[in-house]
């Protein structure tokens, strides 16, 4: 789950894991270029979320699209940011 959508400020990412499990997610603006990236490692069995500053990723308004890979399975989810 990634919210608010539409966001201003932050970006969550929400995502449940049923074993323990490495995830990474990516980050992409509206051209393909990755934003963010980020791996996590061994992370446990449960609901975890990461919290991501549009304003310090200097994230212009835009839509972007978060892909979460977690144990070979790929998810994809666009936000949009405003201003």
């Amino acid at each position: 789950n990634v919210f608010p959508n539409p966001a201003t400020d932050i970006i969550n990412i929400q995502y449940e894991l049923d074993e323990n499990s490495n995830a990474s997610f990516n980050v992409f603006n509206s051209i393909g270029q990755v934003v963010v990236n980020k791996i996590i490692a061994n992370d446990e069995q449960g609901i975890h979320q990461v919290s991501l500053s549009v304003t310090e990723l200097n994230m212009s308004r835009g839509i972007y699209f978060v892909e979460l890979l977690v144990n070979g399975n790929k998810y994809l989810k666009k936000v949009a940011v405003v201003e």
